[in-house]
């Protein structure tokens, strides 16, 4: 099958070895408290991690996210969980000896679909694409791309992250929460 089945996730063989992890989301919670061991040995070990959620600060933005999703909670409730990943993502640098960088985007719209990007400019690379639904409870249609397999698709998601990132830095925010160090 082209999609995940129901039972499928990123793994944490998936992410052991990478040494660049993107990955995008509307709030990214669960999918990075389920890695935050992993992301922080990578970090410490000099791979480069970058996140893009909801801005939580767009007022504009938050007031639309009830209307989006499935349930009734108000735009509080999701600006506290988008502020609670935002803490987990600040917890991954656990050491004052990070060899990598951290860092999280802030988006001004909401996106599409959420993506793990790992190794993506490599060509071993891998690219998860979890598609959005609107307003059901129903799993959301996930599919991979592998660089040496898919290179129509994946250039075109791999550009995708680009432009959200780029959107981040020119019309939402970005927060640099280590810095990179110089890898050989």
């Amino acid at each position: 099958d082209f999609f995940w089945p129901n039972d499928k996730a990123i793994t944490t063989q998936d992410l052991a070895q990478a040494n660049d992890i993107y990955v995008v989301g509307m709030v990214l919670g669960r999918a990075v408290r389920n890695h935050m061991a992993t992301l922080s040995d990578r970090v410490t070990a000099g791979a480069n991690l970058r996140f893009i959620l909801l801005d939580w600060q767009n007022t504009s933005l938050m007031d639309i996210v009830p209307n989006r999703s499935f349930g009734s909670h108000p735009k509080e409730w999701w600006q506290e969980r988008i502020r609670q990943t935002e803490g987990y993502i600040e917890d991954i640098k656990t050491t004052d000896d990070n060899k990598g960088s951290l860092k999280i985007g802030y988006l001004p719209y909401f996106p599409s679909f959420g993506m793990w990007l790992i190794d993506p400019d490599k060509p071993y690379g891998q690219i998860h694409v979890e598609i959005y639904h609107h307003r059901t409870p129903e799993m959301n249609p996930t599919f991979s791309l592998y660089a040496n397999k898919d290179a129509y698709w994946y250039g075109i998601f791999r550009r995708q992250f680009d432009l959200l990132w780029q959107s981040c830095e020119e019309k939402g925010r970005v927060s640099n929460l280590v810095e990179s160090v110089a890898r050989s």
